[in-house]
Formats: structure tokens, sequence, C-alpha cells
């Protein structure tokens, strides 16, 4: 009996020994998109073979979609959300910030890299109409977010792209996945839709606007920003990931991060809107850029 038991341990340590190492060795770390299986389970469902890997978004298997609202200084066209940034959150809804300082861009060369490197010129126009900074160049904007939130997307790595990677594609595909994501969620329309509209006078209720969100959102609860004005300036849209970033396949989930604005009294002012006619103060800064 003794020698069965001892037969049956010997075994077990060689099976964990064996199935260990596809968690944590640079081989599976390093998997091209190629070889990716073609099941794959969506981020932040617990343990898995592929943590850690390029084929499995983690540990930040979050992704959150966010637009602007900026009305003094106006950015952006007068009917439409600009783009702020597509950042990746952990499960629980904590975050790391600039993941990676090999990967950063410096010295505003992300239009370059689009429109020259890779020949995209539409994609770096609507970057130009849709991604504006209100404090800066277009340029510091992009950099900041690529920097700040690109670089902690495990999925989107130089290595997850094999001996196919070109120079700063992973860069390029990040600023087109991110355009081709916001082109989903028209906010402005949706809003629109709901009788929800700009207004110097009239305000809305935050149930108002959520439901109008949840309602093209395939009912899951879209997270709004108000600034100290108690006027609309942000809405966040999350998603898990099912493969890597490149994949493009997201999963619509609830909100992770509660909406900051009063349940009532909510502005949704012109852009061009005067601000110092309400308020000395302008806007307050995003809780999270």
């Amino acid at each position: 009996m003794a020698l069965r038991m001892y037969s049956s341990i010997i075994i077990f340590a060689a099976l964990a020994q064996a199935i260990m190492p596809l968690e944590s060795t640079p081989l599976i770390h390093q998997t091209p998109f190629s070889m990716c299986p073609e099941e794959i389970p969506e981020s932040c469902g617990g343990t898995t073979p592929l943590l850690d890997s390029c084929c499995y978004e983690d540990p930040s298997g979050v992704l959150i979609l966010t637009q602007f609202w900026h009305y003094d200084p106006a950015t952006g066209p007068s009917d439409r959300f600009t783009l702020h940034g597509l950042w990746s959150d952990h499960c629980d809804g904590t975050y790391d910030l600039f993941c990676n300082s090999l990967l950063n861009v410096v010295g505003g060369n992300i239009g370059n890299i689009v429109g020259e490197q890779h020949n995209d010129q539409a994609l770096l126009q609507k970057m130009n109409d849709s991604w504006k900074n209100f404090n800066g160049t277009d340029e510091l904007l992009w950099e900041l977010e690529y920097n700040k939130h690109g670089t902690c997307i495990n999925t989107n790595r130089p290595e997850c792209y094999g001996n196919g990677h070109t120079p700063d594609e992973h860069i390029y595909n990040y600023f087109k996945i991110a355009v081709a994501l916001d082109e989903r969620y028209s906010s402005y329309r949706f809003l629109e839709a709901a009788g929800i509209v700009p207004s110097e006078t009239n305000t809305y209720t935050s149930a108002q606007i959520s439901e109008a969100l949840r309602t093209n959102y395939d009912g899951h609860s879209v997270s709004i920003k108000c600034d100290n004005n108690s006027a609309l300036q942000e809405i966040w849209y999350f998603h898990h990931f099912k493969g890597p970033l490149i994949s493009q396949n997201f999963v619509k989930i609830d909100s992770l991060s509660p909406s900051n604005c009063p349940s009532d009294g909510v502005k949704y002012l012109p852009k061009n809107f005067n601000v110092s006619t309400i308020n000395e103060a302008g806007p307050c800064a995003s809780i999270k850029s």
C-alpha cells in the first residue's frame, strides 16, 4: 500500500511539473497570434493555461473606451463626442499605468507612424477630427494615451506579432482599433434619440442619460462623468477581451466605475458655451486621463 501511495505521489508531481510551465514559460508568453487556439475564453474568467500570454489579456482583462464632451474650450464637431482614450483595467477595476517604458513613443511621432510609415492617411484624418486635445496639441494627447495606457495591453506587445512584425505595427494597431471602437458608439446620437440634446437651459437626470446609453449598449450600464459644473463631460464603455487586442473581439459588460454626476440637474452644455456665465472655474480635470 505504501509503495502504491509513493508511486501515486511521484506520478502526480510529474504531471504537475509538466502542466505548470504552461502558465509561465517564455514560449507561451510569446506565442504569436498565428498560434493562438481557435477557442479562447473571455478575459477575467479565472484560471486558464493561457494566462500571461499573447492570446489571453491578463491581468488587464477589461478594456474601456472613453469619450470626451468639452464645451469650453470646445473640441471637435458640435454634434459628436471626441475620443479620449482606450484603457485596460484589471478585472477588479484597478489598473496599471505607464507599463513599459521600452515601448514608449516620444517626440510627437504618432502622426508619422500612422500616416507615413503605415500609409493610412484616412485613419490620421479621423484622429485629427475626433481625437482632440483641449489643452495642447492632439499629438501630445495621442502620445500620452499610448504611453500611459497602450503599453499596458499585454496582447499587443511586439513579440506577439511573431517574425512578421513590422516597425511600430503594434502602435499603429492601437490607434486603428481605438478609432474603430469609438465609431461603434455614437454617444451624441444615442442621447439625441432619447431627446437629450445640448442646451444652455435644460437639464437632465443621471437616470435619463444612463438609460439612453444603456439601451444602445445591449442593456449594459455605462459610466458617465460630470465636471464641477454638474455638466456631462465623459462617457466610459466597458468590455472584456476574447482573444488578443488585434482580434477586436470585445464583449460588452456593465460599468465597473460609478458615475459621479448628480441624480438630477445634469447640464449638457453646447460646445463653445462660455462657462464663466455659470461659474468662474472651468471644467475640472477628468478622474482618470
